[in-house]
């Protein structure tokens, strides 16, 4: 009996022990410090630079309005401290930012104020949604609304085509030369017709190779263009 039970507990620690040297061999041993390192190093380049740059210009803020961030300073004031932030921030020239650089770089500015406080003097603020912050954020929007109202400082999406740019979409489709004809009328035929394809179709209209008969057929092309009539000519499809 006393023979099983010694067998039964060398077995037993066998057992133990591979299962340690398995664990030991599956997992690493990096230390928390290394992961903060890495965790710090994989954050681009631009990232930081921006951070930095935005960072400091709210450090020149705080310090020509004489704001202090402190442990002992209230969510009310930093709230307050946001929202005078949001509404007065300025290039350094002096003039308004656009609309959708207040928005990140005020979020940004948050989001470091929110770190600042909890990594430097463990306090838990957030400033995208404690009711405190509301006043912040609504100057926020405010401020992108007045600036939305200037043609200057809103998001350009979309911007007018110069008279040079015109010009060559009017030479394009130009009816005088056979390509241009051929192009108008492809896009006018391609839409009346319901041909598919787009752009990966070209119609390649038969010309006749006597110089009068040629210029028959591009005249009644051109006269069906005009026209908008749903024709049937001799056409080609190629895949391009």
């Amino acid at each position: 009996m006393a023979l099983m039970l010694f067998t039964f507990f060398l077995i037993f620690r066998r057992i133990v022990n591979g299962r340690n040297t398995i664990m030991n061999k599956r997992f690493s041993d990096k230390s928390l410090s290394d992961i903060g390192d890495s965790i710090v190093s994989s954050v681009p380049q631009n990232t930081r630079k921006s951070h930095s740059s935005v960072w400091s210009q709210f450090e020149n803020f705080c310090s020509e309005r004489n704001y202090i961030l402190q442990a002992s300073t209230t969510p009310e004031e930093i709230s307050n401290i946001l929202m005078d932030y949001a509404y007065n921030m300025k290039k350094v020239d002096g003039s308004d930012y656009k609309e959708s650089c207040v928005k990140t770089m005020w979020n940004v500015t948050a989001k470091l104020v929110q770190e600042k406080f909890f990594n430097e003097y463990q306090i838990s603020i957030n400033p995208f949604n404690d009711l405190c912050f509301k006043k912040a954020r609504n100057a926020r929007d405010s401020k992108r609304r007045e600036l939305q109202a200037q043609a200057d400082k809103r998001k350009v999406s979309s911007v007018a085509l110069t008279e040079e740019e015109l010009m060559k979409i009017k030479n394009l489709y130009l009816e005088e030369n056979p390509d241009g004809l051929q192009k108008k009328f492809f896009f006018l035929a391609s839409y009346e017709l319901a041909w598919r394809g787009g752009e990966a179709t070209n119609c390649l209209i038969m010309r006749q190779t006597t110089m009068e008969k040629e210029q028959d057929v591009l005249s009644t092309i051109r006269f069906l263009v005009k026209q908008h009539r749903e024709v049937i000519i001799v056409w080609k499809i190629a895949s391009g």
